[in-house]
């Protein structure tokens, strides 16, 4: 993954080509793992108020009844979101436009991508109006993972790496392109609509327009690229 994100740096940049140095690929690769991490990280953060998840650590004076309890309901969650996360109102699957509409969605592409101190990456998505089907097929990964570190009950980190993920994520982007074809041959296309508001609601909660911001050149371009490729998993 590192020398891909290499090999694009240089073709963006129109480099001839040259091997890079062990250094080099080490900051790459530490740039995409720091990525990955930072974004299941704000999934774990956003996670128990989005969907109700709660820690033992939390209960006020408990008892083993509490405690099973608590871990009971924890488990049960899990296993309801386990395909539905992604709608709305995940217990109801059958309200129109709901898919792909869980405010986590928007939340975090607003927070990791258009928040304060994400290092100009609103600049990814200079010039389009649409968010990237990659892009939620990630976000959803990395909610997937956080619901993962409830499993049991409690809560136990789990990494989000790419060799646990990547099938995943997959799986995620295969229904996101199946979905985004058979919108495209009704009368309402759903998905270009998700893609539009996506992209339109994270830009307005940015303190600064993307053109603006991507003017002061302090993003190294071997991390941008590492960026890129990561988004891909």
């Amino acid at each position: 993954m590192a020398l891909n994100a290499w090999d694009s740096a240089c073709t963006k940049l129109e480099l001839d080509d040259e091997e890079p140095e062990l250094e080099q690929l080490r900051r790459i690769r530490d740039r995409i793992s720091q990525f990955r991490g930072q974004l299941k990280a704000h999934a774990r953060t956003c996670l128990p108020s989005a969907f109700g998840f709660v820690s033992i650590q939390t209960l006020r004076d408990p008892t083993p009844e509490q405690i099973a309890s608590t871990m009971a309901s924890n488990r049960q969650k899990v296993s309801d979101l386990k395909e539905t996360f992604w709608y709305t109102t995940p217990e109801n699957t059958k309200i129109p436009d709901s898919m792909y509409r869980n405010p986590i969605i928007q939340n975090l592409l607003n927070v990791h991508w258009f928040g304060d101190g994400t290092h100009n990456r609103a600049f990814y998505f200079s010039g389009l109006s649409l968010l990237p089907l990659i892009t939620i097929a990630l976000i959803l990964s990395a909610v997937a993972c956080a619901i993962d570190e409830w499993k049991t009950g409690r809560f136990v980190g789990v990494g989000f790496e790419r060799t646990h993920y990547a099938a995943r994520f997959n799986r995620f982007l295969k229904t996101l392109q199946q979905w985004k074809e058979f919108s495209a041959t009704q009368d309402h296309d759903l998905a270009t609509e998700l893609q539009t508001d996506l992209l339109r609601n994270a830009r307005a909660t940015m303190s600064s327009s993307p053109d603006s911001a991507s003017e002061d050149g302090d993003v190294d371009d071997a991390a941008r690229m590492a960026a890129f490729t990561a988004n891909q998993v």
